[in-house]
C-alpha cells in the first residue's frame, strides 16, 4: 500500500478469528447507515463481503443491483484482510487501497484500519470535498473511526 494514508484501531472482545469474521461476515450491522456511510443517497443497501481472495465488498440493494466498492486483495481469516476501494465518484481506474489487521492482544483483538493512496485523488476531485490533504486525511480518519465503532 502507498501513498498518503489514514490508519485507525480499535480492540473488541474476541479472539482474532471471531473478530475478522465480525468484520466480514457481518459488515452490514457495524457499517453505519446513511448517506454519509454508504454509497447510494437513499442509504437502503446491505453491505456484504464475498469471501476469500477472489471476493468484493458489494452494497446490494432492494431493486437488485450492486455497487462494487472494491475487490480482495488478501483474505487471511484472524489475520489479515486487504481491499481496493472506489466511491461512486471515482472515475474508471481510479481507487484506493483499504488494509485491516487483526492482532491478540490482552482482553481481545486490535483491530486497525489504514486508507492508503488517497493522495491519488486529484485536487478537486469530488470525494475530498474542497479539501486540501491535510483536511482530507482528517475527514478520512474521522470517517473510518465512525464506522469501526460499531464493530
Amino acid at each position: 500500500m502507498s501513498g498518503a494514508a489514514v490508519m485507525v484501531a480499535t480492540t473488541v472482545a474476541a479472539d482474532p478469528e471471531t473478530a475478522f469474521r465480525l468484520f466480514t461476515v457481518e459488515v452490514d450491522r457495524w457499517w453505519r447507515r446513511g448517506p454519509v456511510y454508504r454509497f447510494r443517497p437513499a442509504g437502503d443497501g446491505t453491505m456484504r463481503f464475498e469471501p476469500g481472495p477472489d471476493g468484493r465488498l458489494l452494497e446490494a440493494y432492494p431493486d437488485g443491483t450492486e455497487f462494487e466498492v472494491g475487490r480482495i486483495r488478501a483474505w487471511e481469516p484472524g489475520r489479515r484482510l486487504a481491499f481496493s476501494w472506489r466511491n461512486p465518484n471515482y472515475a474508471p481506474g481510479e481507487e484506493t487501497e483499504v488494509e485491516v489487521r487483526f492482532a491478540a492482544v490482552p482482553g481481545g483483538t486490535r483491530v486497525t484500519v489504514r486508507h492508503a493512496g488517497l493522495d491519488r485523488l486529484r485536487p478537486g476531485h469530488p470525494a475530498r470535498h474542497g479539501l486540501a490533504d491535510v483536511a482530507l486525511l482528517r475527514m478520512m480518519g474521522d470517517w473510518w473511526r465512525q464506522q469501526i465503532a460499531g464493530l
